[in-house]
């Protein structure tokens, strides 16, 4: 099953704050746990210069008494000057260490403090699970510890130093330090129970935490997820509704939000339903045309055609006939030759055939071509020619300036002034025909050289054969395939300029050749 773009997010936005959270989460517990074991070492370490204080002053007094201290000074072996290491440097489990403390050996003063001294540590330290025993190297009788000490011995083999162990006896579980000095060794340790309950009252908070904390991640995430997708949605429903043939539609700049990438996108995108919207209503309106224009000479072709066939005529009849035909037929040639070239030209399908030529000899050749036949239409034609070579299809440059100015003789029906005008410059080229005839209507320039379109003014010249509205459209293919473009500018009843933009040499991949 596939995911929705949401979902996927939310899936991997998930996963990623759970893996966080988690690696978060047990190192503060691990941390945690190292740091309460360091501090529970460091109060048992407290304890041992104390005990062994204690039991230092209560030696020194029995001293003072006479033989019963000198006997303790002969008797017990001296302790191990070093303990025989593992190679993990444990000895049965007991692993050496620092004193974490620091604190010295302090001897209490007077029998009432050594006495007191045990009495606080069987009153404050016993209640809360603390036990030990310090007993005398040299007198193994003279032995002291408390009154919850476990039945457990002395290690054997550790020397002077400070050694820590963990100790498991059924379920429950004892911290143990051992220290032995050069007089005295002393044992301290702890249940462990309240260390562990703890323990886990820290996971509880900590799972706690991490649900939590996941728990309002997904739902933050999930809102922002939601609102930062929204604006796809708005992109999807107005895909859809053009998608069913609603070419109007547009994406709501609105509910893009503040989302700048998505805002440029709808920009885009509505650009580009703009343009899908304005080719079908052009290929609407084009087919339109081009039904409208094969119509109406055809139906001509086909009336005469069946006047002809009614009933016997006369040889000038037979050949006005044929001559309206003739005409009606030449029209539906033109229209179809003109608009296969427009479909080479839109498919890109047209074969050029460049040459360097120089577009002041070209254009002088075409002035004197053309001069006969602007006069028989009472018009002028004068030409300002700069120099300079371009690399061109000839054949198809003559095709553009020739129906511009054929365009400009049709529009105004004669009687006009007509310049032909050009000049090379570094990288491009330029053409221009101008006229000073009625003009183009200002609403009219925008669809001038849509396929068809046609002012009033130029559906028929003076001796009746009527514009087929495809001229403009093949010159600026023509020119679009050169890679350049089309300048428009008029002034009725003053001036209009057609200026042609080339590029001085070929563009490659504009069409084959």
């Amino acid at each position: 099953m596939k995911l929705t773009l949401k979902a996927s997010i939310q899936v991997w936005h998930g996963l990623i704050l759970f893996l966080v959270l988690l690696a978060l989460g047990l190192g503060f517990y691990f941390y945690e746990k190292d740091h309460r074991l360091t501090q529970l070492d460091t109060q048992i370490d407290q304890f041992a210069p104390m005990i062994v204080g204690a039991k230092l002053h209560e030696e020194r007094l029995h001293e003072r008494r006479g033989p019963r201290g000198r006997v303790g000074r002969e008797g017990g072996p001296p302790p191990a000057a070093e303990e025989p290491l593992d190679e993990h440097g444990e000895v049965d489990g007991w692993v050496r260490r620092e004193s974490l403390s620091g604190s010295p050996v302090t001897e209490l003063d007077g029998p009432q403090a050594t006495a007191r001294g045990f009495e606080i540590f069987e009153e404050v330290l016993v209640p809360q699970g603390y036990y030990y025993r310090v007993a005398n190297y040299r007198n193994p009788e003279d032995v002291q510890e408390s009154s919850n000490f476990p039945a457990v011995g002395f290690p054997e083999g550790l020397g002077v130093g400070y050694f820590v162990r963990f100790r498991e006896v059924d379920v429950n579980e004892f911290r143990e330090l051992y220290h032995g000095t050069s007089r005295f060794r002393v044992l301290i340790g702890r249940d462990m129970e309240g260390f562990y309950k703890g323990l886990n009252l820290l996971r509880l908070q900590i799972v706690g935490g991490v649900v939590g904390v996941f728990l309002l991640g997904t739902g933050v995430g999930w809102l922002m997820v939601s609102r930062c997708l929204s604006p796809l949605r708005e992109i999807e429903r107005a895909s859809s509704e053009i998608a069913d043939g609603k070419l109007g539609v547009r994406i709501s700049p609105m509910a893009m939000g503040r989302v700048s990438e998505l805002g440029e996108l709808a920009e885009n995108l509505n650009e580009t339903f703009g343009k899908l919207e304005g080719a079908f209503q052009r290929q609407i309106r084009f087919t339109a045309d081009a039904s409208h224009e094969l119509r109406t000479p055809l139906t001509s072709l086909m009336a005469q055609l069946a006047l002809g066939l009614k009933r016997e005529r006369s040889v000038k009849e037979y050949d006005q006939i044929l001559t309206i035909s003739q005409r009606s037929g030449r029209r539906i040639q033109r229209i179809t030759e003109q608009l296969i070239e427009l479909t080479l030209y839109d498919s890109g399908a047209v074969d050029l055939d460049y040459e360097i030529v120089e577009l002041r000899t070209l254009l002088t050749a075409l002035q004197e071509e053309l001069t006969p036949y602007v006069l028989e239409q009472e018009c002028t034609l004068k030409v300002q020619l700069g120099g300079g070579d371009i690399e061109c299809d000839p054949f198809r440059l003559e095709q553009v300036v020739t129906n511009l100015i054929n365009n400009a003789i049709q529009h105004n029906g004669g009687g006009i002034a007509i310049l032909l005008r050009c000049e090379v410059r570094e990288q491009e080229a330029i053409i221009e025909v101008s006229d000073n005839g009625k003009g183009i209507q200002p609403g009219n320039l925008d669809r001038l050289f849509d396929r068809f379109f046609q002012e009033s003014s130029s559906r028929s010249n003076e001796d009746g054969r009527q514009n087929v509205g495809l001229g403009l459209s093949v010159s600026q293919a023509i020119v679009q395939a050169h890679g350049g473009s089309f300048e428009v500018c008029s002034k009725p009843s003053v001036e209009t300029v057609f200026r042609v933009i080339l590029p001085v040499e070929r563009i490659l991949g504009r069409c084959r050749s």
